[in-house]
C-alpha cells in the first residue's frame, strides 16, 4: 500500500480537494508522480504547476530526511494522522502527572512508551533524563497535550518549543468521531486497563503523588507509575486504532494485561 502521507497531494499549493481528485483520476496518485509527469495535469497552468511541483520535490526531501516536524507544521489537524502512521513504528507516546489540578502545579512524573519500552522520570528523582530523551524522538505522541501536557513540560525545561514532531491524538479522535476523553474513548472502543488501574484519573494521580512525597507511601508510588505508564500503553493502542480506522497499513500493538 502507497504511504498515506506521500498521497496527500493536497499538501501541495495549489492543490485543493476537487484538484486532488482531479490529479488522481489523470493518474497522479502520490508527490513522485507528480514530479514524474512531463506537462501540468488537471487544468494546472505552468507557473502554479511549478510551484506544486517544487513543493513535492521539498517533501520528498524532508521525508528523506526523517523530518517529521516539516509535516506536523504543514498538515491541517485532521490530516495528522498520515504522519501517525508514516512514523507509527518509531513514534514515542508520552503521559504526564502533575501535583494539582491548578495552574501552579509542578510536573511529578512523566511517562513515555518509548521504542517498545516503558520509561519513567520522576520528579525529584530523574525528571530531567526526559529532557535528555527528547533529544532521540523523532515523533512524540499525547491526548491533549497540545493544551496540557506539552506547555506543562516545556514550562519545567525552560525550552521554547519540543525538539521533535508533537502529535495529538485528542483532535485526531475527534474528527474521527471518537468523542470525550482518553477513558471513554478507550471505554468505546473496548480496550481495557488492568483492573487495578480502572477508575483511577487525575485526581487520584495527585493524591497518589501526596502520598509518596510527604510519607513516602511506596504503593502509591507503584500505582501512580503504573497509572502514567498505562495511559502512554494505551496512547499506542489508540493511534494505531486511527490509522487502521483511515486504511493505513500498521500492525496493532498486543493489547496488554
Amino acid at each position: 500500500m502507497t504511504d498515506p502521507l506521500t498521497r496527500y497531494l493536497e499538501l501541495m499549493p495549489h492543490v485543493g480537494a476537487e484538484r486532488g481528485r482531479a490529479l488522481r483520476r489523470e493518474g497522479c496518485l502520490c508527490w513522485r508522480d507528480l514530479l514524474d509527469a512531463a506537462s501540468p495535469l488537471a487544468g494546472f497552468d505552468r507557473t502554479a504547476w511549478d510551484v506544486a511541483r517544487a513543493a513535492a520535490e521539498a517533501a520528498l526531501r524532508a521525508l528523506e530526511a526523517d523530518d517529521a516536524t516539516y509535516f506536523t507544521t504543514r498538515l491541517a489537524p485532521r490530516e495528522q494522522w498520515r504522519v501517525l502512521a508514516h512514523w507509527f513504528d518509531r513514534a514515542s507516546f508520552f503521559d504526564i502527572e502533575t501535583s494539582g489540578l491548578d495552574a501552579d502545579s509542578i510536573v511529578t512524573l512523566v511517562c513515555c512508551y518509548h521504542r517498545g519500552q516503558p520509561l519513567r522520570f520522576l520528579a525529584d528523582e530523574n525528571l530531567d533524563g526526559f529532557l535528555d530523551l527528547l533529544d532521540e524522538i523523532r515523533l512524540l505522541v499525547s491526548f491533549n497535550g497540545a493544551s496540557f501536557d506539552v506547555p506543562r513540560v516545556l514550562d519545567r525545561f525552560h525550552i521554547p518549543a519540543l525538539p521533535c514532531a508533537h502529535v495529538d491524538l485528542r483532535w485526531l479522535c475527534h474528527h474521527a468521531g471518537w468523542r470525550g476523553g482518553l477513558k471513554a474513548i478507550e471505554r468505546a472502543l473496548g480496550l481495557r486497563r488492568p483492573p487495578d488501574l480502572e477508575g483511577l484519573g487525575g485526581a487520584e494521580a495527585v493524591w497518589l503523588w501526596q502520598a509518596w512525597h510527604d510519607r513516602q507511601d511506596a504503593q502509591a508510588r507503584r500505582t501512580l507509575e503504573r497509572y502514567c505508564a498505562a495511559d502512554t500503553v494505551m496512547l499506542q493502542m489508540l493511534a494505531g486504532r486511527l490509522c487502521l480506522q483511515h486504511g493505513a497499513d500498521v500492525s496493532l500493538p498486543v493489547e496488554a494485561d
